[in-house]
Order: structure tokens, then C-alpha cells, then sequence
């Protein structure tokens, strides 16, 4: 009789010794994307370690891939990472291909790739038409001579246009502008004249060589984007023509840097999410600009971000994350995501110049989204001129 507590001890005893030996562990697992992109090391070897091991994961890219970043419980960019396990932790190895990524290597942008985002209820043919491009004789710029009009429904006359503008000077360059922007008729002929006044081109903002950040908007060799949106005219645009300058051949080092780093999407609902990288505080935008492309790498949409900005006041600190939401409207087809942070360095002594030209309203001011689009795009050139005619 006296032999079962001894038994029942041992028992204990042994149950307890599993549990304690299983809680000072903590499981590893490392995914690659896309499956074929590339391979892992890990450092030191294995997928359970003992709480507070330090591992180190290096990304080898495979034959025509590049390494992007990681994201999953962690949301890094640099290679090599290394962290201090302390949780079961599920990170993702995201590769990218040279062809793939419209913008590579340069500061804050984040291409988006094997996302399936739009309703896909339309076909291409009926969202989408080329149209001829005329810009004026400029040697720094690259544009080519067609590009698609689209829409985001059948139904929508809104013309959207995404122009690329690749910077083919030795320079960087900022403040690029288009003006005089004329869309065209089938005839040559002008129409909405006075509607279309300029539009700053949305690029990387800086990274113009190896070793600083700057305020630059596209770097030597880089393609950026001019959006342009108007309403009842894409059924009567075949052309648009524009002229393309910068003034500002000589960018000023600033070293600060905000990259979007990973997403979320739940049907219509995405969530981009960013760090601030530099070395300053920075005031980004109370929006922020994505362009959709399709797995060409051909623009079928655009928009801009303007729901739950974290942190709300758009002032972000050193090594500080934040995030913007927003409803991707879009009634075709897509696969990847282009993004577009536009900042400053944080002015402390006027209280961000940006802040000044931050809008007060939201879509539900205006009868439909597109309207406050253009109006947040007004904005976005005021403050660019604002910050163009600083001396």
C-alpha cells in the first residue's frame, strides 16, 4: 500500500521535468517567398533553441532573384539579421526578381509582390486602353511614347494615369515637376485645359548613391511616377501631352530615411507598414501614394493611403514603426503593390512645414473618392512648391 504515493511522485516528478524542458525551448521556422527565390542559413543550426539564443539568418538569393526583406514576426531589411529568440517565432524570407521591382535599391518604397488585390470582375480590355505620350525635349528624363489610361470600374470615367519618368542623368534630382499637362483628344486636340496644372513626380525621395540619404525624389538610373486623375475623360483621351523639369540638380544630404517594410490584406482592406531607418525624426505625410501593377509590371490603378495613420500625428522618431490603411477599389485583377512615402526631416523650430499643409479633411467631405484624391494631390503640390521656393 505504501508503494502507489511513491509511484504517483515519480510521476510527478517526471511530468514536471518534460514541461520545464519544453518551456525553456522555443521553435524556429523560416519560410521563403516565392518557394523558389532562394534558400536560408541559419546560424547556429536547428529550428528549437533554448529561450535567449542569439541566430543569426542570412538570405542567399537564388539565380535571378534579389533579397527584399524579411516579415512575418519580424520586420527587417538588412542581411544578415539576427535575433534573440525568446518565443516560437515564424519569420518570411521575401525574394524579388531585377525585372519585378520598377524602382530597386534606393529609399522609401516597398514593391508589394504575390498579393491578389481587386474584385475580378472585369476584364483587362475594359479597364485599360494606350494612349500616346508628346513630353518636351529634356536630357535628364526619360518617358516612353504610349501608356495606359485606366479606370477602376466599366462603369468610371475617372482617368487614371501613372507616367513613369526615369531619371537618366549622373545627377539626383528633386522636385521634378510636370506642367503645361494637356490631355488630348483622337484629334491632338486639347481638353480640360485648365484643370490639369502640374504634378510633382512621386519617387524614392533619396537614396542617390551607396553611402547617404538625401532629399532627392529619384536617384541616378531610377523610374518614379506621375499620378494624375480626371474626371469624364477616359472615354475621350487618347494622348496626353506635358512638359517634364527639375531646377534642383543638387541634393541635399539629410540621412533620413522611412521604408516601408510589410503589409497586411483582408479582402479590400490593406495596411502598409513602415520604419523609420535614418538617423533623424521625420514628418511624413497624413497619406501615402501605392501604385497596382499586374504581374507584366503594367500600372492598372492607383490611390493613396489616408485611414488610421499610427502615429497619428505622422511625426515619427528613430527606429519607430508606424502604419496607414486603406480600401483598394478595383474591379480587375492585380498582383503587386508600388509605395510611395513622401516626407520631410522634422523641422523642430517651425513645427514641420509639412504639418502646415496637412489636410483637416476626409473622403466623407467630398462625393466621392476620386474628388478627394485630386484634392489631397493640390495639397501635395502646394507643399512641394512651398518647400521648391525656400531659399
Amino acid at each position: 500500500m505504501k508503494t502507489q504515493p511513491i509511484k504517483a511522485v515519480l510521476f510527478i516528478i517526471f511530468l514536471y521535468a518534460s514541461l520545464n524542458s519544453c518551456g525553456n525551448n522555443a521553435s524556429l521556422t523560416v519560410l521563403i517567398q516565392p518557394s523558389e527565390s532562394g534558400s536560408v542559413i541559419i546560424s547556429p543550426e536547428g529550428t528549437s533553441f533554448k529561450r535567449g539564443t542569439e541566430i543569426t539568418i542570412t538570405a542567399i538569393p537564388g539565380a535571378g532573384y534579389n533579397f527584399y526583406n524579411w516579415t512575418g514576426d519580424i520586420t527587417e531589411s538588412e542581411n544578415p539579421v539576427t535575433i534573440v529568440i525568446q518565443k516560437s517565432t515564424g519569420i518570411v524570407a521575401n525574394f524579388t526578381t531585377e525585372t519585378a521591382n520598377p524602382m530597386k535599391g534606393y529609399n522609401a518604397y516597398a514593391l508589394i509582390d504575390g498579393v491578389d488585390f481587386g474584385y475580378g470582375t472585369e476584364t483587362v480590355s475594359n479597364l485599360r486602353k494606350q494612349i500616346y505620350v508628346n513630353s518636351g525635349p529634356n536630357s535628364d528624363f526619360e518617358v516612353p511614347s504610349a501608356i495606359y489610361a485606366t479606370r477602376i470600374s466599366a462603369t468610371s470615367d475617372y482617368l487614371r494615369l501613372a507616367i513613369p519618368i526615369k531619371n537618366i542623368s549622373e545627377y539626383g534630382l528633386k522636385y521634378i515637376n510636370l506642367d503645361e499637362i494637356y490631355l488630348l483628344d483622337s484629334d491632338g486636340n486639347p481638353i480640360h485645359v485648365n484643370e490639369l496644372m502640374s504634378e510633382y513626380i512621386h519617387g524614392s525621395v533619396g537614396k542617390v548613391s551607396s553611402t547617404y540619404y538625401s532629399n532627392a525624389c529619384l536617384a541616378p538610373g531610377e523610374t518614379g511616377y506621375a499620378f494624375i486623375i480626371e474626371s469624364d475623360s477616359y472615354t475621350g483621351t487618347e494622348g496626353i501631352k506635358f512638359n517634364i523639369y527639375s531646377e534642383h540638380p543638387a541634393p541635399e544630404e539629410t540621412n533620413a530615411a522611412v521604408i516601408p517594410q510589410s503589409y497586411s490584406f483582408s479582402g479590400s482592406d490593406m495596411t502598409i507598414y513602415f520604419k523609420n531607418t535614418g538617423s533623424k525624426k521625420v514628418d511624413i505625410q497624413s497619406y501615402i501614394y501605392y501604385l497596382c501593377l499586374d504581374a507584366d509590371n503594367i500600372p492598372v490603378t492607383w490611390s493613396l493611403t489616408d485611414d488610421n495613420l499610427n502615429p497619428a500625428t505622422g511625426v515619427l522618431d528613430v527606429g519607430n514603426t508606424g502604419s496607414i490603411s486603406d480600401n483598394v477599389y478595383y474591379y480587375g485583377t492585380g498582383t503587386k503593390i508600388l509605395v510611395f512615402v513622401d516626407y520631410d526631416v522634422f523641422d523642430e523650430s517651425s513645427n514641420s512645414i509639412s504639418q502646415q499643409y496637412y489636410s483637416t479633411k476626409s473622403v466623407k467631405d467630398f462625393n466621392n473618392k476620386e474628388e478627394y484624391i485630386k484634392y489631397i494631390n493640390s495639397l501635395r503640390n502646394e507643399r512641394e512648391a512651398y518647400i521648391y521656393s525656400r531659399p
